[in-house]
């Protein structure tokens, strides 16, 4: 098992079923501290903007989302989803869901490749 940080359109818990072929376990809220949510891309088939999460400026800034607890089968569909690794990439995370700090745990994440050039 693999933890997620959903936000944007995967914290839609329909999709994520739809995505997964069934709701995946769901560990809690999450606050991802020092990142923002932006729009840089837009995508046809919504007609507006995809969302990403981005290091702000202002370590202050927070984005929150839903943890998920994924298989394999639920993460190798998610990569195909998202467009890993071509147009998304996974980043390490720290995160706090209920009080609880998750350190240095692999909190599989699609960010797009541009949010970290620097």
């Amino acid at each position: 098992m693999s933890l997620y940080f959903a936000y944007g359109s995967n914290t839609d818990q329909k999709q994520m079923e739809t995505r997964c072929g069934h709701l995946p376990k769901i560990v809690g809220k999450v606050c991802l501290k020092g990142y923002c949510l932006m729009f840089p891309r837009y995508s046809r088939n919504r007609k507006g903007g995809v969302a990403d999460i981005w290091k702000a400026d202002d370590p202050n800034e927070a984005v929150w989302g839903i943890l998920y607890d994924l298989s394999k089968e639920d993460r190798d569909k998610l990569d195909i989803e998202e467009g890993y690794p071509n147009v998304y990439t996974r980043i390490q995370l720290d995160l706090e869901s209920n009080g609880q700090i998750y350190s240095g745990v692999w909190a599989v994440s699609y960010t797009h490749l541009r949010a970290n050039e620097t």
